[in-house]
């Protein structure tokens, strides 16, 4: 499967992780940016192992994650990664 890694991003566009997200994201969306905020590197499944959430899961949440504009996709599918947008 897809090993890809996920990055906490430097660049200063929104507010902090820790501030509150009006109610709009899941337990598990929640525990991925938490995750990546700690962690400069993850892959899927060791997200999905460390949330107890199956890696189906993970890739829906990272998905809305980066729909919600809370996490941002770089480079390709194959080499990119994810990074949380702060």
């Amino acid at each position: 499967g897809c090993t890809c890694e996920f990055i906490r991003s430097t660049e200063a566009i929104n507010d902090s992780i820790n501030d509150p997200i009006s109610g709009e994201v899941t337990k598990t969306e929640k525990a991925v940016l938490e995750l990546l905020d700690k962690v400069q590197k993850y892959s899927k499944s060791e997200i999905a192992e460390k949330t107890g959430e199956s890696q189906a899961t993970v890739q829906r949440a990272i998905k809305r994650l980066i729909e919600l504009g809370l996490i941002k996709r770089i480079g390709s599918n194959k080499t990119g990664y994810c990074a949380v947008i702060k």
